[in-house]
Protein backbone atom coordinates (compact mmCIF):
# COMPACT_ATOMS: atom_id res chain seq x y z
CA UNK A 1 0.00 0.00 0.00
CA UNK A 2 1.07 3.60 -0.35
CA UNK A 3 1.91 5.74 2.70
CA UNK A 4 -1.05 7.88 3.71
CA UNK A 5 -3.66 5.67 2.05
CA UNK A 6 -6.11 3.49 3.98
CA UNK A 7 -4.80 0.08 4.95
CA UNK A 8 -6.43 -2.60 7.13
CA UNK A 9 -3.01 -3.10 8.70
CA UNK A 10 -2.51 0.57 9.64
CA UNK A 11 0.31 2.91 8.68
CA UNK A 12 2.57 5.68 9.98
CA UNK A 13 2.14 9.41 10.44
CA UNK A 14 2.70 11.35 7.22
CA UNK A 15 1.39 14.74 8.33
CA UNK A 16 2.67 17.46 10.62
CA UNK A 17 0.59 20.39 11.73
CA UNK A 18 0.82 23.03 14.40
CA UNK A 19 0.49 26.67 15.31
CA UNK A 20 3.18 29.31 14.88
CA UNK A 21 3.38 31.78 17.75
CA UNK A 22 5.45 34.95 18.13
CA UNK A 23 6.80 35.93 21.52
CA UNK A 24 6.06 39.54 22.49
CA UNK A 25 8.03 41.18 25.29
CA UNK A 26 6.57 43.91 27.45
CA UNK A 27 8.50 47.15 26.82
CA UNK A 28 8.97 47.80 30.54
CA UNK A 29 8.53 46.24 33.93
CA UNK A 30 8.95 42.61 34.90
CA UNK A 31 5.95 40.95 33.24
CA UNK A 32 6.51 37.65 31.45
CA UNK A 33 6.34 37.73 27.64
CA UNK A 34 3.15 36.59 25.91
CA UNK A 35 2.53 34.75 22.62
CA UNK A 36 0.39 35.69 19.62
CA UNK A 37 -0.62 33.49 16.68
CA UNK A 38 1.05 34.45 13.42
CA UNK A 39 -0.78 34.22 10.01
CA UNK A 40 1.04 34.23 6.68
CA UNK A 41 4.30 32.77 8.00
CA UNK A 42 6.30 30.33 5.88
CA UNK A 43 7.34 27.17 7.73
CA UNK A 44 10.17 25.15 6.20
CA UNK A 45 10.75 21.46 6.92
CA UNK A 46 14.31 20.27 6.35
CA UNK A 47 15.79 18.18 4.92
CA UNK A 48 13.96 18.58 1.63
CA UNK A 49 12.98 22.24 1.78
CA UNK A 50 9.26 21.45 2.15
CA UNK A 51 7.22 24.59 2.86
CA UNK A 52 3.80 25.45 4.27
CA UNK A 53 2.17 28.81 5.05
CA UNK A 54 0.15 29.51 8.19
CA UNK A 55 -3.53 30.40 7.83
CA UNK A 56 -5.42 33.24 9.54
CA UNK A 57 -5.22 31.37 12.85
CA UNK A 58 -1.49 30.72 12.61
CA UNK A 59 -1.97 27.05 11.66
CA UNK A 60 0.30 25.22 9.21
CA UNK A 61 0.00 21.74 7.70
CA UNK A 62 2.44 19.43 5.93
CA UNK A 63 0.92 16.44 4.14
CA UNK A 64 2.47 13.29 2.64
CA UNK A 65 5.97 13.94 3.92
CA UNK A 66 8.55 11.19 3.40
CA UNK A 67 9.46 9.31 6.57
CA UNK A 68 12.32 10.81 8.52
CA UNK A 69 13.40 13.37 11.10
CA UNK A 70 12.70 17.03 10.32
CA UNK A 71 13.66 20.43 11.65
CA UNK A 72 10.83 22.93 11.25
CA UNK A 73 11.89 26.58 11.01
CA UNK A 74 9.77 29.74 10.92
CA UNK A 75 11.00 33.35 10.85
CA UNK A 76 9.57 36.88 10.93
CA UNK A 77 10.69 40.35 12.02
CA UNK A 78 14.27 39.12 12.24
CA UNK A 79 13.25 36.47 14.78
CA UNK A 80 13.33 32.70 14.36
CA UNK A 81 11.74 29.66 15.92
CA UNK A 82 12.28 25.97 15.32
CA UNK A 83 10.97 22.57 16.40
CA UNK A 84 11.89 18.95 15.81
CA UNK A 85 9.45 16.41 14.33
CA UNK A 86 9.56 12.83 13.08
CA UNK A 87 7.43 11.44 10.28
CA UNK A 88 6.76 7.71 10.34
CA UNK A 89 7.19 7.16 14.08
CA UNK A 90 3.57 7.40 15.24
CA UNK A 91 1.68 4.25 14.14
CA UNK A 92 -2.05 4.73 13.50
CA UNK A 93 -4.82 2.36 12.34
CA UNK A 94 -6.63 5.36 10.83
CA UNK A 95 -3.73 6.05 8.45
CA UNK A 96 -4.61 9.72 8.82
CA UNK A 97 -2.82 10.44 12.08
CA UNK A 98 -1.26 13.90 12.48
CA UNK A 99 1.75 14.87 14.56
CA UNK A 100 1.02 18.19 16.33
CA UNK A 101 4.10 20.41 16.61
CA UNK A 102 3.83 24.07 17.61
CA UNK A 103 6.60 26.56 16.85
CA UNK A 104 7.45 29.57 18.99
CA UNK A 105 9.28 32.40 17.21
CA UNK A 106 11.44 34.36 19.65
CA UNK A 107 13.49 37.51 18.99
CA UNK A 108 17.16 36.98 18.32
CA UNK A 109 19.37 37.22 21.38
CA UNK A 110 23.10 37.93 21.36
CA UNK A 111 25.27 36.61 24.16
CA UNK A 112 27.92 39.31 24.54
CA UNK A 113 31.50 38.49 25.49
CA UNK A 114 31.13 35.26 27.44
CA UNK A 115 34.53 34.26 28.82
CA UNK A 116 35.28 30.59 29.55
CA UNK A 117 38.05 29.86 32.08
CA UNK A 118 39.68 26.44 32.33
CA UNK A 119 41.66 25.14 35.34
CA UNK A 120 42.85 21.54 34.90
CA UNK A 121 44.77 19.93 37.74
CA UNK A 122 47.74 19.28 35.45
CA UNK A 123 48.78 20.79 32.13
CA UNK A 124 46.80 18.93 29.48
CA UNK A 125 45.00 19.08 26.16
CA UNK A 126 41.33 20.04 26.44
CA UNK A 127 38.55 20.18 23.85
CA UNK A 128 35.64 22.58 24.27
CA UNK A 129 32.60 22.85 22.02
CA UNK A 130 28.96 23.88 21.97
CA UNK A 131 26.00 21.74 20.99
CA UNK A 132 24.35 24.39 18.80
CA UNK A 133 20.70 24.12 17.80
CA UNK A 134 19.78 24.58 14.10
CA UNK A 135 19.15 28.35 14.37
CA UNK A 136 22.03 29.41 16.63
CA UNK A 137 25.60 30.30 15.70
CA UNK A 138 28.93 31.46 17.08
CA UNK A 139 29.56 34.86 15.49
CA UNK A 140 32.98 35.81 16.89
CA UNK A 141 35.63 34.05 18.95
CA UNK A 142 39.22 34.31 20.16
CA UNK A 143 41.04 32.02 19.73
CA UNK A 144 39.04 31.00 16.61
CA UNK A 145 36.29 28.51 17.44
CA UNK A 146 36.41 26.42 14.22
CA UNK A 147 33.66 23.99 15.31
CA UNK A 148 35.34 23.70 18.69
CA UNK A 149 38.47 24.63 20.59
CA UNK A 150 41.33 22.18 21.06
CA UNK A 151 43.79 23.80 23.44
CA UNK A 152 46.55 23.08 25.94
CA UNK A 153 45.91 24.55 29.38
CA UNK A 154 47.99 24.90 32.55
CA UNK A 155 46.60 24.55 36.10
CA UNK A 156 46.81 28.37 36.34
CA UNK A 157 44.41 28.67 33.41
CA UNK A 158 46.88 29.78 30.74
CA UNK A 159 45.62 28.62 27.35
CA UNK A 160 48.09 27.81 24.56
CA UNK A 161 50.67 29.99 26.33
CA UNK A 162 48.70 33.05 25.16
CA UNK A 163 45.14 33.35 26.48
CA UNK A 164 43.57 33.75 29.90
CA UNK A 165 40.16 32.58 28.67
CA UNK A 166 38.17 31.44 25.63
CA UNK A 167 36.11 34.33 24.28
CA UNK A 168 33.09 34.10 22.00
CA UNK A 169 29.78 35.72 21.15
CA UNK A 170 26.70 33.87 19.92
CA UNK A 171 23.33 34.49 18.26
CA UNK A 172 20.64 32.50 20.05
CA UNK A 173 16.85 32.12 20.15
CA UNK A 174 15.19 31.46 23.50
CA UNK A 175 12.67 33.03 25.86
CA UNK A 176 13.68 35.44 28.62
CA UNK A 177 11.57 36.77 31.45
CA UNK A 178 12.41 38.87 34.48
CA UNK A 179 10.57 37.00 37.23
CA UNK A 180 13.64 37.21 39.48
CA UNK A 181 16.55 39.60 39.61
CA UNK A 182 17.85 42.84 41.02
CA UNK A 183 17.54 46.55 40.26
CA UNK A 184 20.90 48.34 40.12
CA UNK A 185 21.68 52.03 39.70
CA UNK A 186 24.50 53.20 37.43
CA UNK A 187 26.57 54.36 40.40
CA UNK A 188 26.28 50.94 42.07
CA UNK A 189 27.20 48.93 38.96
CA UNK A 190 30.78 47.89 39.76
CA UNK A 191 30.20 47.22 43.46
CA UNK A 192 27.03 45.28 42.73
CA UNK A 193 28.62 42.91 40.22
CA UNK A 194 31.76 42.48 42.30
CA UNK A 195 29.57 41.28 45.15
CA UNK A 196 27.35 39.02 43.05
CA UNK A 197 30.23 37.44 41.13
CA UNK A 198 31.99 36.76 44.43
CA UNK A 199 28.83 35.16 45.84
CA UNK A 200 28.48 32.90 42.80
CA UNK A 201 32.07 31.70 43.26
CA UNK A 202 34.17 33.48 40.64
CA UNK A 203 37.78 34.20 41.54
CA UNK A 204 39.37 37.64 41.65
CA UNK A 205 40.85 37.54 38.15
CA UNK A 206 37.52 36.50 36.62
CA UNK A 207 35.76 39.29 38.52
CA UNK A 208 38.37 41.86 37.49
CA UNK A 209 37.95 40.86 33.83
CA UNK A 210 34.17 41.33 34.08
CA UNK A 211 34.34 44.71 35.81
CA UNK A 212 37.10 46.01 33.53
CA UNK A 213 35.04 45.35 30.41
CA UNK A 214 31.44 45.94 31.46
CA UNK A 215 31.95 48.99 33.65
CA UNK A 216 32.84 50.94 30.51
CA UNK A 217 30.80 49.07 27.87
CA UNK A 218 27.40 48.88 29.54
CA UNK A 219 24.85 51.19 27.84
CA UNK A 220 24.19 54.34 29.83
CA UNK A 221 21.03 54.21 31.95
CA UNK A 222 19.72 55.45 35.29
CA UNK A 223 18.89 51.91 36.39
CA UNK A 224 19.40 48.34 35.23
CA UNK A 225 17.17 45.33 35.70
CA UNK A 226 19.48 42.33 36.11
CA UNK A 227 18.37 38.69 35.93
CA UNK A 228 20.79 35.73 36.11
CA UNK A 229 20.90 32.63 33.94
CA UNK A 230 22.90 29.96 35.73
CA UNK A 231 24.56 26.66 34.89
CA UNK A 232 21.57 24.32 34.43
CA UNK A 233 19.63 26.88 32.38
CA UNK A 234 22.63 27.64 30.17
CA UNK A 235 23.37 23.97 29.64
CA UNK A 236 19.86 23.75 28.16
CA UNK A 237 20.13 26.95 26.08
CA UNK A 238 23.69 26.50 24.80
CA UNK A 239 25.14 23.20 26.01
CA UNK A 240 28.86 23.38 26.71
CA UNK A 241 30.79 20.13 26.23
CA UNK A 242 34.27 19.83 27.69
CA UNK A 243 36.61 16.84 27.38
CA UNK A 244 37.94 15.59 29.67
CA UNK A 245 34.82 16.37 31.70
CA UNK A 246 35.33 18.95 34.46
CA UNK A 247 34.80 18.11 38.12
CA UNK A 248 33.03 21.44 38.68
CA UNK A 249 31.25 23.76 36.24
CA UNK A 250 29.97 27.29 36.88
CA UNK A 251 28.21 29.26 34.14
CA UNK A 252 26.48 32.58 34.83
CA UNK A 253 25.12 35.07 32.30
CA UNK A 254 23.50 38.28 33.43
CA UNK A 255 20.53 39.50 31.40
CA UNK A 256 20.68 43.30 31.74
CA UNK A 257 17.84 45.61 30.76
CA UNK A 258 18.03 49.42 30.89
CA UNK A 259 15.11 51.01 32.76
CA UNK A 260 14.27 54.62 33.61
CA UNK A 261 13.24 54.17 37.21
CA UNK A 262 13.62 51.72 40.05
CA UNK A 263 11.11 48.89 40.46
CA UNK A 264 10.60 45.88 42.69
CA UNK A 265 11.39 42.29 41.78
CA UNK A 266 11.85 39.03 43.67
CA UNK A 267 15.53 38.37 44.30
CA UNK A 268 16.98 34.95 43.38
CA UNK A 269 18.88 32.76 45.79
CA UNK A 270 22.56 32.20 45.03
CA UNK A 271 23.96 28.72 45.61
CA UNK A 272 27.62 28.49 46.57
CA UNK A 273 29.89 26.98 43.92
CA UNK A 274 32.21 24.14 44.97
CA UNK A 275 35.32 24.92 42.93
CA UNK A 276 37.05 21.54 43.08
CA UNK A 277 39.24 19.39 40.85
CA UNK A 278 39.23 20.39 37.19
CA UNK A 279 37.12 23.56 37.32
CA UNK A 280 35.48 25.39 34.40
CA UNK A 281 33.83 28.79 34.86
CA UNK A 282 32.07 31.19 32.50
CA UNK A 283 30.44 34.60 32.72
CA UNK A 284 28.57 36.50 30.02
CA UNK A 285 25.97 39.21 29.39
CA UNK A 286 22.78 39.58 27.38
CA UNK A 287 21.57 43.16 26.78
CA UNK A 288 17.83 43.74 26.40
Amino acid sequence: FSIGAFSPFGCNTTKIRGTVYYEVNHPGGTEAPYNVKMPGITVTANPGGHTAITDDNGLYLFENLPEGDYTLVASTYGATGYAEATVGSNFSFSCDDIDDVDILIVPEIVAYKPNIYLYPETTQSISVEFNLDPVSEIIISDPPYNDGWNVTVTPEGLIDNSYGYLFYEAKLHFSIDFTEGWVVSKSEFSNFFTGKLTSYGFNQQEIDDYIEYWSVNIPDSDYYLVSPLITDELQSILPLEVFPAPDSLLRVWFVIKSINESTTIDEPEIDAFDRSGFAVTEWGVILR
